[in-house]
């Protein structure tokens, strides 16, 4: 048996489970699971087993397929595990059953890559599925706090620690949530967490100016070359001309924005690729139901109201 559960979108809190060779997702009525997010196209996305292993097939959809960040090439089967995040256009979805392995079939398993069918060869095909691995590891480390009982602090400094571990050209990571009761920038909440070899001061630098545009606006952010172009959102206090790249992400889930995710570089200009974007932005969606579920007002049942 497989189930998907929606973890973000319209059809967040739904879980499909079928036990079929061949399934298909969709807004079609045709398809064995059926979203209504207007997103996903009408046949999306199709889900096969070849004995015990579970494989997903973008179906040449609009907005496309996305796997722990990595983007799907269309009418290629990916091998997907436990734990995956599936995104398909504004909805996420979490494999939370597959078929069992046997110890054999795990054993064989383990170490090996997620890999499409008649993959193109090369060293630079080489080098984006080593990249790929770093993203999907990732977003697993990342689902597998989430089965965790941490505190909030706790589970972001983990996370934060998980990014830097998987993603060596970033320097810095933070967290950032609004109070859930004063919703104004100057209450908000920074889990910060730099490499250990960096100075304290360097490792302490973040440029507040792009968090608060990215709580402002609800768009992510994303400086390049802060070196060698003028970026008047960039602060210009002593020391911050250090940064050179910055990537900064709002962390939204049920239509709501509860924070941002910020990770910046202080060794690389243009130190952030697509696929890094993509897999953040993965990460982020487990972010923002973590803060959701932590800042719920306990009394009321109240999720945190938009920012003012």
């Amino acid at each position: 048996m497989i189930r998907l559960v929606v973890m973000d979108g319209v059809d967040r809190g739904k879980t499909f489970e079928f036990e079929d060779e061949t399934s298909f997702v969709g807004r079609s009525f045709r398809n064995h699971v059926i979203l209504e997010d207007g997103s996903v196209s009408n046949r999306h996305l199709k889900v096969f087993r070849i004995g015990r292993k579970c494989f997903v097939e973008d179906l040449k959809s609009t907005n496309g397929t996305h796997v722990n960040g990595k983007r799907l090439a269309p009418g290629e089967g990916f091998e997907v595990e436990e734990g995956d995040l599936i995104r398909l256009g504004r909805t996420v979805m979490r494999i939370e059953a597959l078929p069992a392995q046997s110890a054999v079939e795990r054993a064989a398993a383990s170490g090996r890559g997620k890999v499409q069918r008649m993959p193109p060869s090369g060293a630079a095909h080489a080098d984006r599925r080593q990249r790929s691995n770093y993203g999907a590891r990732l977003v697993c480390d990342v689902s597998a706090l989430m089965k965790q009982s941490l505190g909030l602090h706790s589970f972001c400094r983990k996370v934060l620690e998980c990014i830097l571990e998987n993603l060596p050209r970033i320097d810095t990571a933070v967290v950032v949530y609004l109070d859930p009761l004063k919703r104004k920038l100057k209450n908000k909440t920074l889990i910060l967490y730099s490499r250990p070899e960096l100075e304290y001061h360097r490792g302490r630098l973040v440029s507040e100016k792009i968090i608060d545009q990215v709580l402002e606006r609800g768009r992510p952010v994303r400086v390049v070359n802060a070196a060698s172009q003028h970026h008047g959102d960039l602060d210009d206090r002593p020391g911050k001309n250090l940064i050179r790249s910055i990537l900064c992400i709002p962390l939204v889930s049920n239509s709501v924005l509860r924070g941002t995710l910020y990770v910046h570089s202080t060794s690389y200009p243009c130190g952030f690729r697509e696929e890094d974007f993509l897999i953040l932005d993965t990460v982020g969606t487990l972010l923002a139901l973590a803060l959701e579920n932590a800042l719920t007002d306990g009394e009321t049942g109240r999720t945190i109201p938009r920012i003012r």
